[in-house]
C-alpha cells in the first residue's frame, strides 16, 4: 500500500474513533475542503478551524448519526482517494450511499479535499429540512 493510502486509512480510522485531532495532524495549515451542495452547510472550508467548524455542524445536524466506512484506499504521490459508505438521519431521514473523497497530498499532508456523495439531492433535501427545523425553533 502506497504510504499516502495508509496515512489515508490511518486518518479514517481515527475519525471513526472521534480522535478529530489525529485526524487534523495530517493537513496542511491552509488545508481546503470543497463541500458541495446549495445548503448553508455546502461551501468551501479553508484552514483548520473553518473545518473543524464544519464538522461540529456535521455532527449537530445529524445528531451525532453521521458515520463513514472506508471500504478501499488509492494514492499515489500527489492523491489520494476513499471509497466510503456513508450514512446520518438528518431531519429525521435515514441517508445512506455511497461516497468518494478525494484529497490532493503535499509533502504527506491532505492539502485539498472534494467529497462527492452518490446521492446529493436526497442530502440537500435533508439538510434542507434540517435547517427549516432549526429556524422554526429559533
Amino acid at each position: 500500500m502506497h504510504p499516502n493510502a495508509e496515512r489515508l486509512q490511518a486518518a479514517y480510522e481515527a475519525y471513526g474513533r472521534g480522535d478529530i485531532d489525529a485526524v487534523a495532524a495530517d493537513w496542511t495549515d491552509d488545508v481546503l475542503w470543497h463541500v458541495t451542495g446549495t445548503t448553508p452547510i455546502a461551501h468551501d472550508r479553508r484552514g483548520r478551524d473553518e473545518i473543524m467548524e464544519f464538522l461540529g455542524e456535521l455532527i449537530t445536524m445529524t445528531n451525532g448519526t453521521f458515520k463513514l466506512e472506508p471500504q478501499r484506499y488509492f494514492a499515489d504521490d500527489e492523491y489520494g482517494v476513499v471509497i466510503c459508505n456513508s450514512s446520518a438521519t438528518i431531519a429525521d431521514q435515514q441517508i445512506a450511499g455511497m461516497t468518494v473523497h478525494v484529497h490532493r497530498i503535499v509533502d504527506g499532508k491532505v492539502a485539498e479535499s472534494w467529497f462527492l456523495d452518490e446521492r446529493p439531492l436526497e442530502e440537500d433535501a435533508a439538510f434542507q429540512a434540517a435547517f427549516a427545523l432549526i429556524a422554526a425553533k429559533a
